[in-house]
């Protein structure tokens, strides 16, 4: 699976999660990723560290013309993306930086 990954010229997201990990597991390959914005892909996606021009697309209606015309776009601009700050945006949700960050909000609190 991760070979697919890894050679795919983007990840399509177009679901509602929480959270779900595909995303995160498809920019630690350095696959972009043309996501649904809803739910947990806009942490995952948008944040201020990483550009979203620079890590993948994001559609805001869960149809053909929206998933089409953030694919062309990635497409159209493909050259933009940076697959280093793809799999830094990834590694933010790393299980270690996370019991840090966890351990950290416990002992403030």
């Amino acid at each position: 699976l991760l070979h697919y990954i890894s050679k795919a010229r983007a990840f399509i997201f177009a679901a509602k999660e929480d959270f779900g990990i595909a995303p995160v597991e498809a920019q630690a390959s350095g696959t972009p990723v043309v996501a649904f914005n809803k739910g947990g892909i806009e942490d995952i996606m948008n944040n201020r560290i990483y550009p979203l021009s620079k890590i993948g697309r994001l559609f805001n209606n869960q149809n053909e013309k929206s998933i089409a015309s953030s694919i062309l776009n990635l497409d159209k601009n493909y050259y933009l993306l940076d697959q280093k700050l793809m799999i830094e945006n990834a590694h933010r949700f790393d299980t270690t930086i996370f019991k840090k960050k966890l351990k950290s909000l416990i002992n403030e609190l």
